[in-house]
């Protein structure tokens, strides 16, 4: 069974028949099951906070880096191994060669692209004030270990 949902265009005025709650946004909608029959439902909706919508994005662009680095890598094993290929037949170096050497150079680009998004994207997400707020406290329980280590040893040495 198919349910369909009545959807609002938040970006463009949709917000005017939202209620907001305990920051929540409340939109009514009709039943869920059909949207002819008007009821008493509403959809919630919670906006992304800042720092989860650039977890988020952190997230997408990493895994886009990801899959270009492994696709880069399975063409340039694959493109070493027509190589050797070749040169054991006696082929001329032109044929598959080339051509994996190209695909190799065009996926050699795009994973340096999404890498350069991705260091953007991580660049901009360690600005973040609550971010830059966790990686102090971060250096000082770090900080903390260290001095209380260090105290420990002092003891050691000590007996």
């Amino acid at each position: 069974m198919h349910e369909s949902v009545k959807q609002f265009d938040i970006d463009n005025g949709g917000l005017d028949e939202a209620i907001l709650h305990n920051g929540w946004l409340y939109f009514p909608t009709g039943n869920i099951r059909s949207n002819s029959n008007p009821s008493h439902q509403a959809i919630m909706y919670r906006p992304q906070k800042v720092l989860e919508r650039m977890g988020n994005q952190l997230m997408y662009e990493r895994t886009r880096t990801q899959l270009a680095y492994s696709n880069f890598h399975d063409l340039k094993s694959k493109f070493i191994q027509q190589a050797r290929n070749s040169v054991s037949t006696g082929m001329p170096p032109e044929t598959p060669a080339s051509k994996a050497y190209k695909q190799l150079e065009e996926l050699k680009e795009i994973y340096q692209d999404r890498k350069s998004r991705y260091d953007e994207v991580e660049r901009q997400y360690e600005q973040l004030p609550e971010v830059r707020e966790q990686r102090r406290a971060e250096a000082g329980i770090h900080a903390q270990k260290q001095e209380s280590s260090a105290y420990l040893m002092a003891l050691q040495a000590i007996r």
